[in-house]
Protein backbone atom coordinates (compact mmCIF):
# COMPACT_ATOMS: atom_id res chain seq x y z
CA UNK A 1 0.00 0.00 0.00
CA UNK A 2 1.25 3.57 -1.22
CA UNK A 3 1.60 5.96 1.95
CA UNK A 4 -0.83 8.92 3.12
CA UNK A 5 -1.37 12.04 4.70
CA UNK A 6 -4.20 13.56 6.49
CA UNK A 7 -4.16 16.97 4.83
CA UNK A 8 -7.40 18.95 5.90
CA UNK A 9 -9.43 18.75 8.88
CA UNK A 10 -11.62 20.92 11.07
CA UNK A 11 -10.28 21.64 14.37
CA UNK A 12 -13.69 19.95 16.26
CA UNK A 13 -12.40 17.06 14.71
CA UNK A 14 -9.02 14.71 15.74
CA UNK A 15 -7.69 11.53 14.10
CA UNK A 16 -5.39 9.19 15.79
CA UNK A 17 -3.99 6.17 13.51
CA UNK A 18 -7.89 5.21 11.72
CA UNK A 19 -9.59 6.76 14.45
CA UNK A 20 -11.52 9.98 13.99
CA UNK A 21 -12.94 11.59 17.39
CA UNK A 22 -15.72 14.28 17.45
CA UNK A 23 -15.46 16.61 20.23
CA UNK A 24 -18.37 17.32 21.74
CA UNK A 25 -20.69 20.34 20.10
CA UNK A 26 -22.32 22.88 22.20
CA UNK A 27 -23.75 25.04 19.45
CA UNK A 28 -25.70 24.94 16.06
CA UNK A 29 -25.08 22.17 13.79
CA UNK A 30 -22.08 21.46 11.86
CA UNK A 31 -20.38 20.24 8.93
CA UNK A 32 -16.47 19.54 8.09
CA UNK A 33 -14.39 17.75 5.57
CA UNK A 34 -11.52 15.19 6.19
CA UNK A 35 -9.57 14.72 3.47
CA UNK A 36 -6.55 12.44 3.27
CA UNK A 37 -4.28 12.85 0.20
CA UNK A 38 -1.79 9.52 -1.57
CA UNK A 39 1.79 10.78 -1.50
CA UNK A 40 2.78 9.74 -4.64
CA UNK A 41 -0.19 10.10 -6.81
CA UNK A 42 -1.67 13.14 -5.06
CA UNK A 43 -4.92 11.95 -5.21
CA UNK A 44 -7.29 12.45 -2.86
CA UNK A 45 -10.64 10.69 -0.91
CA UNK A 46 -12.72 12.88 1.48
CA UNK A 47 -14.97 11.92 4.31
CA UNK A 48 -17.66 14.60 4.59
CA UNK A 49 -18.85 15.10 8.69
CA UNK A 50 -22.51 16.58 9.56
CA UNK A 51 -22.39 16.57 13.17
CA UNK A 52 -26.19 17.30 15.60
CA UNK A 53 -26.81 20.07 16.67
CA UNK A 54 -25.98 20.26 21.44
CA UNK A 55 -28.44 21.43 23.38
CA UNK A 56 -27.92 23.70 26.64
CA UNK A 57 -30.36 23.93 29.21
CA UNK A 58 -31.60 24.39 32.62
CA UNK A 59 -32.96 22.51 35.34
CA UNK A 60 -34.17 24.56 38.65
CA UNK A 61 -34.56 22.11 42.12
CA UNK A 62 -36.43 23.88 44.52
CA UNK A 63 -37.33 21.17 47.57
CA UNK A 64 -38.23 21.48 51.29
CA UNK A 65 -37.78 18.74 53.23
CA UNK A 66 -37.00 16.57 50.40
CA UNK A 67 -40.67 17.58 48.98
CA UNK A 68 -41.16 19.52 45.32
CA UNK A 69 -43.88 22.06 46.09
CA UNK A 70 -45.62 22.90 49.40
CA UNK A 71 -45.49 20.70 52.16
CA UNK A 72 -48.15 20.36 55.26
CA UNK A 73 -47.36 20.25 58.78
CA UNK A 74 -50.58 19.05 60.65
CA UNK A 75 -50.72 18.30 64.21
CA UNK A 76 -49.23 21.22 65.36
CA UNK A 77 -49.35 21.26 69.54
CA UNK A 78 -51.76 23.66 70.67
CA UNK A 79 -48.95 25.17 73.27
CA UNK A 80 -46.58 25.69 70.71
CA UNK A 81 -43.41 23.96 69.20
CA UNK A 82 -40.52 23.69 66.92
CA UNK A 83 -40.69 22.18 63.87
CA UNK A 84 -37.22 22.13 61.23
CA UNK A 85 -36.98 22.65 57.45
CA UNK A 86 -34.28 21.96 55.12
CA UNK A 87 -34.48 23.66 51.87
CA UNK A 88 -32.99 23.20 48.82
CA UNK A 89 -32.73 25.28 45.70
CA UNK A 90 -30.19 24.51 43.50
CA UNK A 91 -29.52 25.19 38.91
CA UNK A 92 -28.17 22.70 36.58
CA UNK A 93 -26.74 23.43 33.67
CA UNK A 94 -27.72 20.66 31.32
CA UNK A 95 -25.30 20.07 28.37
CA UNK A 96 -26.17 17.76 25.78
CA UNK A 97 -28.54 15.78 28.20
CA UNK A 98 -25.69 15.63 31.07
CA UNK A 99 -25.56 17.41 34.14
CA UNK A 100 -22.75 19.47 33.82
CA UNK A 101 -22.96 21.79 37.25
CA UNK A 102 -24.80 22.05 39.88
CA UNK A 103 -24.71 25.57 41.63
CA UNK A 104 -26.93 26.93 44.69
CA UNK A 105 -29.33 30.02 43.97
CA UNK A 106 -30.79 31.94 46.45
CA UNK A 107 -34.41 32.06 47.45
CA UNK A 108 -36.88 34.25 49.57
CA UNK A 109 -39.25 33.49 52.16
CA UNK A 110 -42.43 34.83 53.79
CA UNK A 111 -45.42 33.46 55.76
CA UNK A 112 -48.72 33.74 56.30
CA UNK A 113 -50.78 33.52 59.06
CA UNK A 114 -54.69 32.60 59.63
Amino acid sequence: PLSYQLTEKPDWITITGKNILFSENRGVARTGIVTFTQDESMLTTSISVEQAAGSIGSNYIFTINGNVGNVSWTGVKATGESRSYTITSSKQTIVNGAVEKTDNITYTSSSSVD
